[in-house]
């Protein structure tokens, strides 16, 4: 075929495009740089004027067998040759899955661009094809590099609640994010070449779990391997015996640092996008992250656990201290207050987190400057000082106050708080002891120096009354005399009694069995002076140790105070119950309770104490003594009145454990 510009060809005006000598060469040239089989045609005769070499591949014929073909040959379907008939010159079409027959009588879809220009009276279309396979590939790739772009910005979601089980999910995304059946992370051992396979999925059971430093080096650089490639090492080896037809995996970290390797693998059939090599790095790069992000966590939760081991030491360290724990920062702010100190003064840890130290610790003004002293200069060694502080109700109350002052420089310092009210009240007690019992010694020697001559003048009245007549007038101060000197012996009895040291002779004691004795005993008292009585005691009751004799003794003296508080009347009820009083243990509390006028609130506070007495002719040592003997049994007893109600006396004694070692009564 000739190209030469003379005539009426219809390809005269593409050859007008190419001006100058050999017009054909270039015109051909310019087919066969064109992307896609290029061929030129006239639709009104069918003929085709020129082609490029794609064409001839795409269809199988030869260049000049298909210039001896038509058009209707090479595309049959008369909906494409419409396309080709009614093009307008100038205008251009394109048609998708048009149908092209080939050498071998196969009809092969492809997509097609049409191109019109006008020649004299003919139209010349100027063809690009290409195999709809293409576009499709095209098109899939094109949806794969958008999923894997999406599926990309999903690994950093993994970051914010990184844990080992973060890794799983991170190889699922991965295999997803890639398209690949199969995937794996190796971790290097520390201090070792070799590398262990530490998360898989979809791995065969076989597949090595260790790989020797003679193979782990390739995984320590970008790696692609096919099953085309010649090599027998273990790695190939592996991966054939796998099934797998193509391997790609990128090291994790950066040299020298390289913690492993992350591996895709994929099955024949599936090969890998051939956007994968570069998107697998950015998810190797992922990975190293997240490991690295994993690893900040599991130390950061060791961290946590052992500080959280050393805080709840400390909390059982501190519970143990019955001092108040207070840290105050420089700037004068409460941060922490320990248990003993929230009990110390009212207040709950979060109430006073953050407050001035002077608005928790109320204390008076030598000792709140003490502490403000103390913050301000930083001392290099704790001060302590003694003072009064208020709790939270506002009570107020003695305290010792150490201050020590944080190691770091400007960190504030920490306040150990000791309550001194117990201190107070047992030096006083002691002192009071102390004091009774001198005055017990000087009473002793006092009722045995007086106890002699008194029971003289008792016998001297007795033998002048027995030789005056019954008649006489001085026997009524007589008797006077003698009722005296009998109230007197009494009192010296009673002094003597409470003097002397009690030796009680312990044994196992039913509680309820005395208290019914005692009751039984009184029962024709009680109804002579008009009193109603009841006793409420469950029937299995533990047994106190205690000595029978004194414990009766005890009871005897609150049931006769009781019924002196009643002379209209009334009602006494007598209980025993068992309870639990850390730390004692368990307990046996009886009440004797009255129905009289209550004791004023002052007289109260005294019953227990020697001498005191509301009663006209009383010696005021009853309820001392009863104090007493309790107390020997390493027991306690309370009052509680209420005016116009009545009186309830309470008698606690620890109850008999015979598996218990045996202890001493308290003297």
């Amino acid at each position: 075929m000739s190209l030469t510009p003379s005539g009426t060809s219809p390809l005269n005006p593409l050859r007008a495009l190419l001006p100058g000598r050999n017009l054909e060469a270039r015109f051909q040239h310019t087919l066969e740089q064109m992307p896609g089989a290029a061929l030129v045609v006239v639709p009104r005769t069918g003929q085709f004027l020129a082609l490029n070499g794609r064409v001839t591949a795409l269809t199988g014929w030869t260049r000049d067998e298909f210039l001896a073909r038509s058009l209707a040959e090479v595309f049959p379907a008369p909906d494409t040759l419409a396309h080709f008939y009614s093009l307008e010159p100038g205008n251009s079409k394109t048609l998708n899955g048009a149908s092209l027959r080939t050498r071998f009588g196969q009809q092969q879809a492809v997509d097609v661009r049409l191109s019109a220009l006008r020649e004299g009276h003919d139209v010349v279309v100027l063809v690009l094809a290409a195999a709809s396979d293409e576009r499709l590939g095209q098109e899939r790739e094109r949806a794969r590099l958008a999923h894997m772009l999406t599926e990309l910005a999903r690994l950093p979601e993994l970051f914010e609640a990184a844990s080992p089980e973060s890794i799983q999910t991170a190889l699922e995304n991965a295999a997803e994010l890639l398209f690949a059946d199969a995937a794996g992370v190796f971790r290097s051992p520390p201090d070792q070449a070799s590398l262990d396979l530490e998360h898989r999925l979809n791995f065969p059971p076989g597949f090595p779990q260790l790989i020797g430093p003679s193979e782990a080096h390739w995984l320590q650089i970008p790696y692609i391997w096919s099953s085309t490639q010649r090599g027998e090492g273990v790695l190939p080896q592996a991966f054939r015996a796998a099934g797998w037809s193509h391997v790609l995996a990128y090291p994790l970290g950066q040299a020298p640092k390289i913690s492993g390797a992350l591996l895709l693998a994929y099955r024949p059939g599936n090969p890998p996008p051939a956007a994968a090599p570069a998107f697998l790095a950015a998810t190797a790069h992922q990975f190293a992250h997240l490991l690295a992000e994993i690893e900040r966590a599991s130390r950061l939760q060791d961290a946590q656990r052992l500080a959280t081991r050393v805080a709840q030491k400390l909390d059982a360290i501190t519970a143990q201290v019955t001092d108040g724990i207070v840290t105050i920062n420089s700037s004068g702010q409460v941060e922490e207050m320990s248990r003993a100190g929230t009990r110390l003064f009212g207040y709950r840890p979060e109430d006073v987190i953050g407050l001035r130290f002077e608005e928790v610790l109320c204390a008076d003004e030598l000792l709140t400057q003490a502490i403000r002293d103390g913050l301000a200069s930083g001392p290099s060694r704790g001060l302590r000082r003694d003072g009064h502080m208020h709790r939270r109700d506002g009570e107020r109350f003695p305290v010792s106050v150490r201050l020590q002052p944080l190691p770091s420089a400007g960190a504030g310092c920490i306040l150990v708080v000791r309550d001194l009210t117990r201190e107070r009240a047992d030096e006083s007690q002691r002192q009071q002891v102390d004091h009774l019992a001198y005055v017990g010694q000087s009473l002793q020697a006092f009722a045995h120096e007086v106890r002699a001559p008194l029971n003289n003048i008792s016998m001297g009245v007795q033998f002048l009354a027995a030789r005056l007549p019954a008649g006489d007038e001085l026997q009524p101060a007589l008797a006077k005399i003698q009722a005296e000197a009998a109230r007197l012996s009494a009192l010296m009895n009673d002094m003597l009694s409470w003097a002397k040291p009690v030796q009680p002779h312990l044994a196992p004691v039913d509680l309820s069995g005395v208290l019914r004795r005692v009751l039984g005993r009184w029962s024709a008292k009680l109804q002579q002076r008009n009193i109603t009585s009841a006793l409420t005691a469950p029937e299995a009751l533990p047994a106190v140790l205690a000595d029978p004799f004194l414990v009766e003794r005890v009871f005897i003296n609150l049931i006769e105070n009781a019924l002196q508080a009643m002379p209209a009347g009334g009602h006494l009820a007598l209980s025993v119950s068992a309870a639990d009083r850390p730390p004692q243990g368990r307990v046996l509390e009886a009440k004797v309770i009255d129905s009289g006028p209550g004791i004023p609130e002052e007289a109260r506070r005294r019953v227990f104490d020697p001498y005191f007495t509301t009663k006209a002719d009383g010696t005021g040592l009853g309820l001392a003594i009863s104090k007493r003997i309790v107390t020997v049994h390493r027991g306690a007893i309370a009052c509680e009145s209420f005016a116009g109600v009545g009186t309830i006396f309470t008698v606690t004694l620890p109850a008999h454990d015979p598996a218990a070692p045996a202890q001493e009564p308290v003297e």
